[in-house]
Formats: structure tokens, sequence, C-alpha cells
């Protein structure tokens, strides 16, 4: 399975399972909506400094959440 596709799926999953809008999340990240919805949908890759910060918020490892 592609890797971007499985941290794509994840971002997905664990914010529906939090119950927050991309906007919310976003907002907490510190990027755009437009931003944030491509990288749900595979549009994008973030950069490493906005994979942590997205890890950080999910509470999960950037690693976990790009590369497994």
């Amino acid at each position: 399975m592609n890797k971007e596709v499985t941290g794509n799926k994840k971002l997905y999953v664990l914010r529906k399972k939090r119950g927050e809008t991309q906007e919310e999340v976003a907002a907490s990240v510190g990027i755009s909506v437009s931003a944030y919805n491509s990288y749900e949908t595979g549009q994008r890759t973030p950069r490493d400094d906005v994979k942590a910060r997205l890890a950080k918020h999910f509470d999960r490892t950037v690693q976990f959440l790009f590369f497994s």
C-alpha cells in the first residue's frame, strides 16, 4: 500500500474519531483548510514541520501517521 495514502487515510480516520471538522484541525495546526483537505485527499504531502504539528495534534508520531 502506498505510504502517502496510508497517512491520508489515518488523518481522515483520526479526525472523524475525534469528531472534528477539517476547519478545526486546520486552525489547531495553523494551516489553511484547503491545505489540510489536500493532505487528506492525497493531492499534496505536508512539509515536515506540518507533519510534526499534525502528529502532535492527533497525539501520534509522524512515523505512525505517514510511514507505517
